[in-house]
């Protein structure tokens, strides 16, 4: 596997940079290329460490759905979002009922 500075160089990530690996501790290569060559490269430090904290929670929240990032849909933005700003326990489409 190399060494972790050789793995870091190889990703493109620099000093600073957030990283975010998946429960099974794996690098997702688009993923990482988004937080060190896109616009949000370009964020002021603290920024950048809020944002990755708000998707690493985005993230895990999915991961509890046995699903990565790509696959979210709209349901489980709707369901996100409830989770965060009422209840810690809602059902995949709950929100999206409770909005009908």
């Amino acid at each position: 596997m190399g060494r972790l500075d050789q793995r870091e160089e190889a990703a493109d990530i620099g000093p600073g940079h957030p990283i975010l690996i998946d429960p099974q501790y794996r690098l997702d290569p688009v993923l990482a290329r988004f937080l060190s060559r896109s616009r949000f490269a370009w964020l002021a430090e603290g920024t950048r460490r809020a944002y990755a904290k708000d998707y690493r929670l985005f993230f895990s929240f999915l991961w509890q759905r046995g699903r990565y990032w790509h696959e979210a849909d709209p349901v489980d933005l709707l369901d996100w979002e409830a989770w965060r700003r009422r209840d810690q326990q809602v059902g995949r489409g709950s929100a999206a009922a409770s909005a009908a």
